[in-house]
């Protein structure tokens, strides 16, 4: 699957987690979701070291609209992002239960990752 397609399962499989998405798909929505909360992520930065030497009213006033926008745009992403994990978790053959893993500090998060980076499942797979 290339980027383009990726991007395009991602949004319109938006809200939903049945079914599987393959370590292209799942890793191509990765890269654009890093991309995109990257630009108010960087503008929020920028606006804090630029008005760093003024009053705190100035500084808050000169990050409110970035910041506000990065909030704005990890939440409108947050949702097909976990839709998309469950469906890469269906994908290698497990449960989207196993998505709450992620929870447990440290090794959850080293677990998870080690399902996403396994590779597909086509026979016997019980996700369709």
């Amino acid at each position: 699957m290339t980027f383009g397609q990726a991007i395009s399962s991602g949004f319109k499989n938006y809200t939903v987690a049945t079914g599987r998405a393959t370590r292209s798909e799942f890793w191509y929505w990765y890269l654009f979701f890093v991309l995109v909360v990257a630009i108010p992520y960087v503008w929020t930065l920028v606006a804090l070291v630029s008005t760093a030497a003024s009053t705190p009213t100035e500084a808050a006033s000169a990050t409110l609209f970035p910041t506000a926008l990065l909030v704005l745009v990890v939440l409108a992403l947050a949702y097909p992002t976990i839709c998309m994990q469950i469906r890469r978790l269906h994908d290698s053959n497990r449960s989207g239960f196993w998505w709450w893993i992620a929870l447990v500090p440290f090794v959850g998060g080293i677990m998870l990752l080690v399902f996403f980076l396994s590779p597909s499942v086509t026979e016997g797979n019980r996700y369709n």
